[in-house]
């Protein structure tokens, strides 16, 4: 292989550390034998992986925790609106439910609906019914039990024969 090749190599497999068992030989025997690309090797774990590797945890002091905090809540009460507060905590209230759960409440509700007030209609259908037809047969009868003018639908031969 060729320096380019290997610098290439060493900026990307080799720093994901994605490199076949070929490869790593391949670049193995030329690192030992171009102090070029050796010393390029060196530079690039130094300068790129090793921060990475081994990271140092940093904390600031405790003066800038405080400035920071105190600049936080003096930029929120200068901001301070009573009514954009109460809109945002209203906001952030879970008052309306989400549209497939609303759906789904409303499809329940109304299938309850439905099957508890059927029988209740069909009952008052019936009772209707029943009592048209008590109505229209009392109506029909005298005092016997026996009206003629039930069994009369105008015709003469009704008259002929009864």
């Amino acid at each position: 292989m060729r320096c380019k090749e290997i610098r290439d190599i060493l900026l990307t497999d080799y720093a994901d550390e994605r490199l076949s068992q070929q490869q790593k030989h391949q670049l193995q025997s030329h690192l030992g034998q171009c102090a070029g690309c050796s010393e390029f090797q060196k530079k690039i774990v130094e300068d790129t992986l090793k921060p990475f590797r081994e990271p140092q945890k940093l904390t600031p002091p405790e003066s800038i925790w405080h400035d920071l905090r105190s600049a936080i809540k003096q930029e929120e009460a200068d901001s301070y609106n009573p009514v954009e507060g109460f809109w945002q905590r209203l906001r952030a209230f879970p008052v309306l439910p989400k549209p497939a759960f609303a759906l789904a409440s409303l499809m329940a509700v109304t299938m309850i609906v439905v099957l508890v007030g059927l029988p209740i209609k069909r009952q008052a259908m019936l009772n209707q019914y029943l009592n048209d037809q008590a109505s229209f047969i009392s109506a029909e009868t005298d005092t016997n039990g026996f009206n003629e003018s039930f069994y009369d639908i105008g015709t003469g031969i009704e008259e002929y024969l009864l």
